[in-house]
């Protein structure tokens, strides 16, 4: 095996770093995006053009298509609340959304969650001319939330921030 030469040994030690350092410099150099300046309001990025107005994804839902198993949980649910027979409850409407953690929209301040991105529905059943909705998760957990307690799902990417 040859000594490398001390020249080589520059070029791979000194100037191969430096020339990838400017080389990684230059290609940054067009992204040139202002640093925030502190107070001042955020600018929203624009919403997505399928999104409801509070960030939904999508807007409606066929109630056809949620799974057997999650529509017999709200049938059930909602006959309890309304002391009814399931056959008597119809769905309003089905809009699904992702929870931002496991209390699915209906936490209260004695209950912690998991937080953790949930994907599901909020689900408007009526009986016997009342309305009621539900908050549920794509696997089956199913919770009534009274209007006093129901959170919205968060809002869309990029929406302003309340200070």
């Amino acid at each position: 095996m040859q000594p490398v030469s001390r020249a080589r040994r520059y070029v791979r030690l000194v100037l191969a770093p430096a020339l990838a350092s400017v080389l990684g410099a230059a290609a940054c150099a067009g992204d040139e995006t202002p640093a925030p300046t502190p107070g001042a309001p955020v600018q929203a990025l624009p919403r997505d053009p399928g999104a409801a107005p509070d960030g939904r994804l999508p807007v409606a839902v066929s109630p056809a298509s949620l799974p057997a198993s999650l529509l017999e949980a709200l049938r059930s649910e909602a006959a309890k609340a309304a002391d009814a027979d399931p056959a008597d409850v119809r769905v309003v409407s089905v809009d699904a959304v992702t929870w931002p953690d496991s209390s699915l929209g209906c936490g209260r301040a004695d209950e912690s969650a998991l937080q953790v991105l949930t994907p599901g529905y909020v689900v408007v059943v009526e009986v016997r001319g009342a309305q009621f909705t539900f908050h549920t998760e794509r696997r089956g957990a199913v919770r009534l939330c009274p209007p006093g307690i129901a959170a919205a799902p968060p809002p869309p990417a990029g929406a302003p921030l309340d200070r």
